[in-house]
């Protein structure tokens, strides 16, 4: 999971500046010189993922809504790779970000916790690899949108995704976020 999550975000710390700041984590963390900066670099990137959760969900519905097929064709595989792009920036950063900071720290912290910890961490990275397999499947779609039998891939996909964001709040949560 990670290497192929790897490869695929490869382009998030490789991109050029301009790039980089649309990417909430490069261009919007509080400086470094300001006291108790860690902590509040933590959470801010925690609240603005969190919002990009909202972009997840909002993209989802649209789609799973009926109201893509209302769409052109080019404007449904817009819409689809937007979601795709919008949902491997979010398993990125929350792999790469959030639990690289959060769950590390809290795992020295919380010995009591370390078995919850990690069961829930491991039950997150089946979501990921249903987000990988996801866009792995729609990069199979040139330019046309994929037909009905799709939808049970987004079904299948949003319920997985359902239950990470439950997983991830009970994490948060644990590490006092």
């Amino acid at each position: 999971m990670d290497a192929r999550l790897a490869t695929r975000t490869h382009k998030l710390t490789t991109a050029p500046a301009q790039e980089q700041s649309q990417c909430f984590t490069h261009k919007l963390l509080p400086s470094p010189g300001r006291a108790g900066c860690e902590l509040e670099a933590c959470e801010f990137l925690v609240s603005k993922w969190r919002l990009q959760r909202i972009e997840v969900r909002r993209l989802l519905l649209q789609v799973l809504s009926g109201e893509l097929l209302t769409f052109a064709p080019a404007d449904q595989m817009q819409t689809l790779r937007a979601l795709c792009s919008e949902l491997i920036d979010y398993v990125s950063i929350g792999h790469f970000e959030i639990y690289g900071r959060i769950l590390p720290r809290k795992l020295r912290a919380d010995s009591d916790r370390h078995a919850l910890l990690q069961h829930i961490f491991q039950s997150i990275g089946k979501s990921t690899d249903a987000v990988l397999t996801f866009n792995d499947r729609l990069q199979q779609f040139d330019n046309a949108p994929p037909g009905p039998a799709f939808r049970q891939v987004l079904i299948r996909l949003s319920r997985a995704l359902l239950l990470r964001f439950a997983l991830e709040e009970q994490l948060l949560e644990l590490c006092g976020h």
